[in-house]
């Protein structure tokens, strides 16, 4: 039982070693970083056209008329068939 308690206890204390040595290290960058292209020297690029779009939502006041007899009705309900 000691054997394991001691076995954790290095265990743990070289990965935290690993981990302050890695902090340390200075590195703030990965080395993709600085070959990856900038958004602004991309090509423009066509805009989208135009097609059809989607028919505005309903206001308020008449989504609520509309769904407030199915909400009533739905909790009037006393079985699943309902």
């Amino acid at each position: 039982m000691r054997y394991y308690l001691v076995g954790g206890g290095v265990l743990l204390a070289m990965i935290l070693a690993g981990v302050v040595i890695s902090m340390k290290s200075g590195k703030t960058a990965s080395p993709l970083a600085g070959s990856l292209p900038v958004v602004a020297d991309l090509p423009e690029s066509e805009p989208l056209k135009s097609g059809p779009t989607a028919p505005a939502p309903p206001r308020d006041d008449v989504f609520l008329a509309k769904a407030e007899p199915l909400a009533r009705k739905f909790l009037a309900a006393s079985t699943v068939e309902q």
